[in-house]
Order: structure tokens, then sequence, then C-alpha cells
């Protein structure tokens, strides 16, 4: 009896989904093993990842240069006047702004 306990036990936990770092707890883990991340988490200022991160508000760009087509004026992290402190969210403005 034992050992189907044992086996049953080893099979759950090989059938639930590994998802990387488990989410950070700041997401779910779905069953294609990707996470889905809590609103404002996601990993190196893009949703999803670990959700290890917190990421700032995306806004037009004040500064930026024109992609390969001269579009400008794209959506950019702290509106590309500073930088996002990962630990509160918060944007830090570069001197002036």
């Amino acid at each position: 009896m034992n050992k189907i306990t044992v086996l049953s036990l080893a099979f759950i936990s090989i059938a639930r989904a590994a998802c990387p770092n488990s989410c950070s707890g700041h997401g779910t883990c779905g069953v294609d093993e990707v996470c889905t991340c809590y609103p404002g988490w996601g990993m190196g200022g893009k949703e999803g990842g670990d959700c290890s991160e917190r990421f700032c508000p995306f806004e037009l760009a004040w500064v930026d240069g024109p992609n390969s087509v001269g579009d400008t004026h794209k959506y950019a992290e702290c509106a590309n006047k500073g930088i996002c402190d990962r630990e509160t969210a918060e944007c830090d403005c570069f001197p002036g702004d």
C-alpha cells in the first residue's frame, strides 16, 4: 500500500506545471509552464518571465530616436525620462525632469 501512495504522489508532482522560479509568488503558472504575472510584475521591464521584478509605467517617450521607418515617440518605460526603481515601481527621473 505504501508503494502505491509513494508512486501516486510522485506522479502528481510530475504532472504539476513547473514555471520559472514558481512565478516568484507574483503570478500564476499555466499548464504550458509559462507565468502569467500579476499587473505591474514581469522581468526586465516587460510582462512575463518569472515575474520577479516590478516595472514602471510606460508612456510616450519624450526623447528617443527614430526606428527604421522614421517613427518617433514610441512608448517607453518612464517615458525615457528616468530609470525605473524595480523595488518601488516608481520612476527616478533624470535631473531637470
